[in-house]
Formats: C-alpha cells, structure tokens, sequence
C-alpha cells in the first residue's frame, strides 16, 4: 500500500495571519454593531416614540427617564458605546503610523472619548422631555435644569467633539497611509460637512426651536464615520493578507 502523503505544515506567515484577520473582522464587527445602535432610534422612534415628534425633539428624548422604553434605548445606547470604544482601541493597534505623525492615534482617542460619552449619557440620561412636557428643562444648554440634565449636555458635547476630532485627526494623518487614503478623505469631507451641522444643532437648542431633523441628520453622519472606519480595516486586512506569502 502506498501511504497518502501528508500535508505540508502551515508556514510562519499563514499562522500569523489568521489571527489578525480575525482580529481585524472582530474589531470591525464592533464598530459596524455600534453605528448600527447609534442610530436604533430609525426603528425605536416609530414603535415607543410615537409621541415624539422627529421635527421637533431630541433623540435622546427617547431615553428621558419620563419616557416609556427609556430602559431599552438606554440599554442599547451604552451597548453601542462600549462597541465603539472597544472599535477604537482595537483600531489604533492596526493604523499604519507615520513616523513622527500622532494623528491617527488622537484620532482613535478622540472617537474612544465619543464611545465613552455615549455610553456614560446613556447610563445617566435626560429626566424628562422638553419636546412633550412644558415643565422640562433639559435640552439645550440646560443651565436652567437638573444637575442630570446638565451633566447630560457636556457629555453631549464631549461626544460631538470626540467624533469630529477623529475625522479631524485621521483625515490628516492618514491621507498619505498606503491603503487609508480613501479613508482619510472621507474623514476630511464628513468633517466639512459635520461642522455646520453641530453649529446648527447648537443654535436651534439654545433658541429652543425645532431641532430634530437636524440633530438626525447629524447622529447618521456620525455614525456613517464609524462605519467607514469599520469598513476599511475589513479593506486592510484583506489587503495584507494577500500581499503575504501563503
């Protein structure tokens, strides 16, 4: 009988690679799920947000702790924040760094600080919603409002600034990165785009005037950045492993 010949072992670069694809997959998985969450108000709003008008309210009115459900959306909320900062942790491992260049690592603690934001605003949200309850003193700048409610706006803020500081960030840094050009250009164009929207957003909160389809406008934005990011490293990582030896 002729013994079946035995396959040849794995070589160096096979068995490092497998990892990292998975490394690279897992992280933009986290990163696809929290953009997803981060916008789960498209399919929440119409089933317990019925009383809140898209025109006029917060998004975050869903989570006001008046607001039937708020302990769903809240839950999910701090579920997309800690996807994303997980995402951005996981991220910063596999940019390429130019030397002497810190961009693509603030801009990876910029869109970490815009998880925590997320998740901390979600586990002490509004206390009510100004849009459906006169009384309600949250939303806008909120000095007038609770502790909570003010608490509530500056990581409102934090957020804004971290996500904004991201595409900032990488879409300087990473504009001559091999495989990341695309990337950093949607970075630079999203930030064009994202800057007179938060300016707007604040605006209408501070004259207390209809700031809903704004405000949407800009939480899909933010969440089309994420994605983004998500969606290259998947690109990368496909990239390298096929410039590797088999």
């Amino acid at each position: 009988m002729t013994q079946g010949a035995t396959s040849a072992p794995a070589s160096p670069a096979t068995a490092v690679r497998s990892p990292a694809r998975v490394a690279d997959r897992a992280a933009a998985v986290l990163g696809l799920i929290g953009a997803v969450l981060y916008t789960d108000w498209v399919v929440l709003g119409p089933l317990i947000g019925r009383d809140l008008s898209s025109a006029r309210s917060y998004v975050s009115e869903l989570g006001a702790l008046t607001h039937p459900g708020h302990g769903l959306v809240n839950a999910l909320d701090v579920i997309s924040g800690l996807c994303i900062m997980v995402f951005s942790v996981l991220l910063a491992r596999r940019l390429p760094l130019p030397a002497g260049r810190l961009g693509p690592l603030l801009g990876c603690a910029g869109l970490s600080a815009f998880g925590a934001a997320t998740a901390l605003n979600a586990l002490w949200p509004m206390t009510c919603a100004p849009s459906v309850q006169a009384a309600c003193a949250a939303g806008g700048m909120a000095l007038r409002g609770r502790a909570q409610d003010v608490a509530y706006t500056a990581l409102s803020a934090v957020a804004v600034f971290g996500v904004e500081a991201s595409m900032l960030a990488l879409g300087r840094g990473l504009r001559r990165s091999p495989g990341w050009a695309g990337a950093a250009q949607a970075g630079r164009w999203i930030f064009a785009g994202t800057v007179p929207l938060t300016g707007l957003v604040t605006l209408l909160g501070l004259l207390e005037r209809d700031v809903g389809l704004t405000q949407r406008a800009l939480i899909v934005v933010q969440a089309g950045w994420v994605a983004t990011l998500a969606v290259q490293l998947l690109r990368a990582g496909r990239r390298a492993g096929r410039r590797r030896p088999a």
